[in-house]
């Protein structure tokens, strides 16, 4: 009897902890459910009472209908912790995976953001084709990618899931060029037929292996007026081209820009490419 009493008597200077607490209640457990599959003559009742005499329990009836047929206790020293166990946790599949931080180049920083749509498709479709990396995401591993400026900003950050698709207009794109050809186009003919001026429309834009095609319309415009203005349309594209940093970049990666004008009646009248 000292023994079980100095195993639950603590003071205020030795107070025992959660987990030797449980450890040392969870064993009377076990005399609870040895209680129960005795007969209750165990208890040193003359046997004349009913099962429906016996003691009922502190919760009656129950709050729900018992459904458990058996049930296991281990008795482990230690057992598991609460995040190995199989209780629900809403959050754990967010913070179950990987990060990997990079750092744009002041030079690239502008480029890269404005182009984010891009950035995330390639590298989702890059990550999915991996065999590896598909068969890990497919159990659970989230994948964020998190790009920052030089100050430690964050500027884009997405993740590849279970939900992430591979890109199939990006799937069989040669290199990265042709992939950002093909975004390049896609975004351009979101918003065409547009009007570019009151006599010039753009009609769509097509991706092809080592550039992109534009497509113009001359509207209420003579063939032969048409004709005099292909000098300083192509000398005017080609400087405004340059000018600008995503094209300028496609160009220094190899790109041909090829532009056609044609009349309202669907006739070509003059192309011209621009290149690096």
């Amino acid at each position: 009897m000292s023994s079980v009493r100095s195993a639950i008597t603590f003071t205020a200077s030795n107070r025992i902890s959660r987990r030797a607490f449980l450890g040392r209640t969870a064993w009377g457990l076990g005399t609870i459910a040895l209680g129960g599959l005795l007969s209750h003559n165990s208890y040193g009742d003359d046997g004349g009472s009913s099962s429906q005499q016996q003691w009922p329990g502190l919760i009656h009836p129950l709050h729900y209908p018992p459904r458990a047929k058996r049930v296991i206790w281990l008795g482990q020293m230690g057992g598991p912790s609460q995040f190995e166990t199989f209780d629900f946790k809403p959050k754990l599949p967010r913070y179950r995976g990987i990060t990997y931080f990079f750092t744009l180049m002041s030079k690239d920083t502008e480029l890269v953001v404005k182009n984010k749509e891009l950035l995330q498709r390639q590298v989702t479709s890059a990550v999915l084709v991996n065999p590896e990396s598909k068969e890990n995401i497919a159990l659970g591993l989230v994948m964020t990618y998190c790009y920052r400026d030089l100050a430690g900003k964050t500027l884009i950050e997405f993740d590849v899931d279970k939900n992430s698709k591979i890109d199939q207009s990006l799937k069989d794109a040669p290199d990265i060029l042709s992939q950002g050809l093909i975004v390049a186009a896609e975004n351009i003919n979101k918003t065409t037929p547009r009007m570019l001026d009151e006599s010039t429309r753009l009609d769509s834009a097509k991706a092809k292996p080592d550039g992109l095609n534009y497509n113009y319309t001359l509207i209420g415009m003579s063939d032969a007026d048409a004709m005099a203005l292909k000098a300083n349309t192509e000398e005017q594209t080609s400087k405004n081209l340059h000018a600008k940093l995503d094209t300028e970049k496609l160009l220094e990666q190899g790109a041909t820009l090829t532009f056609n004008y044609s009349n309202a009646a669907g006739k070509r009248l003059f192309t011209f490419d621009v290149k690096k």
